[in-house]
């Protein structure tokens, strides 16, 4: 089983900003309308419509703008120890568990 990744939904309205204060890695997944991304040590901004996602890294300061009423996800991967879990999880069912030992046979005299 896999941890699943965590996210909000946020609505923005037509020229509402929202400024993104960032922990952790994040996705930005426009799901609805157009929207203007610009983040701190990016040269570029960024255009997103409907179905568009965009990187974003911590510590990244993130100014967002609804060109259009717009509906975003901000998606976070699971935790780091989540991520763990699930791949020692994903190891241990794969390995092979050993053979009970045999049960010990008469000594034969000889």
């Amino acid at each position: 089983m896999r941890p699943s990744p965590s996210y909000a939904t946020l609505q923005l309205a037509p020229g509402q900003l929202m400024h993104l204060p960032l922990s952790r890695s994040a996705t930005l997944e426009v799901r609805h309308g157009r929207v203007w991304v610009t983040a701190s040590g990016d040269l570029h901004d960024h255009f997103l419509h409907a179905g568009d996602s965009l990187q974003l890294r911590p510590g990244e300061g993130v100014l967002l703008g609804a060109e259009s009423g717009s509906a975003v996800a901000l998606v976070r991967p699971a935790s780091a120890l989540g991520r763990l879990f699930g791949r020692l999880s994903a190891a241990l069912s794969r390995t092979p568990r050993p053979a009970a030992p045999p049960d010990s046979a008469p000594a034969v005299a000889g």
